[in-house]
């Protein structure tokens, strides 16, 4: 993204920077979607580690309501929270990166 905005002609820039920004924000959102604490996610993995008596269940049978809960996920606000944090968690990222960069290059 720094090599994009750096090199690039003005006039042409926007695009591989938005591309760039959406990604991370993708990235940031998927990252924090895998920690939900349900059985289908590593979350889940963090969870029984944490607490032991969650060691006991098993994610199979317990998985038909990890459904329900993944929809009351995305029918609350909780939904929304998840896309603003995977954004905050995007712009840290990036801003992280781009130090790095200008680091290397300069």
């Amino acid at each position: 993204m720094v090599a994009a905005a750096t090199f690039l002609p003005e006039f042409s820039r926007h695009v591989p920077v938005y591309f760039f920004r959406f990604a991370a924000v993708a990235n940031g959102v998927l990252c924090l979607f895998n920690l939900l604490p349900l059985p289908m996610f590593d979350g889940w993995t963090v969870m029984a580690a944490l607490i032991p008596p969650l060691r006991a269940v098993d994610p199979a049978r317990v998985q038909s309501l990890s459904w329900l809960a993944l929809f009351a996920v995305f029918a609350t606000p909780a939904g929304a929270w998840l896309w603003k944090g995977g954004a905050l968690l995007a712009g840290k990222m990036m801003l992280g990166w781009s130090h790095l960069a200008m680091l290397a290059v300069g």
